[in-house]
């Protein structure tokens, strides 16, 4: 399996998943509206990879971050204080973080050598993204150890 499918397949039933470009990096609000909500948003990754006696390649993944989004209107931002917006956005922006990377760390793209219950996942709220009403959390997993072998998909 690939790493971008198991993403994929992770999201699946939680939220639309997308991949920044790099040209894309300093997104705007503009092009943020073209996406369905509630929004798992990919930063580019640097993977850094070696191959395995079994033909898979080996990758850590450092750091692995990205936004986990929700889109409110214009009234309930302009009225909502950030303690009301908790509730409404971040609250479930992270708890859907849970059952992302929850369901990601049971696919087989991760690396079974690496202990799991070490991994650390933060999350930073973030309110009004763009001035488009957007709020949530921004992820943040120092490293990720993945395992894709090409000539299984």
């Amino acid at each position: 399996m690939l790493f971008k499918t198991a993403l994929e397949e992770s999201a699946q039933g939680l939220a639309s998943l997308e991949f920044l470009k790099l040209d894309e990096f300093n997104l705007e609000g503009d092009k943020l509206k073209a996406y369905e909500f509630p929004l798992i948003l990919i930063v580019p990754y640097v993977e850094r990879q070696k191959p395995s006696s079994s033909g898979a390649w080996k990758s850590r993944i450092t750091p692995f971050v990205g936004w986990i989004l929700f889109k409110t209107d214009e009234r309930t931002y302009k009225e909502y204080t950030s303690k009301q917006l908790e509730v409404t956005a971040v609250a479930p922006a992270k708890q859907l973080g849970k059952q992302f990377f929850g369901k990601l760390l049971q696919t087989d793209v991760i690396d079974s050598d690496w202990d799991i219950r070490n991994i650390e996942i933060s999350y930073t709220p973030v309110y009004g993204l763009f001035d488009i009403y957007v709020h949530g959390v921004a992820f943040n997993i120092p490293e990720l150890k993945i395992v894709e072998n090409p000539s299984a998909c």
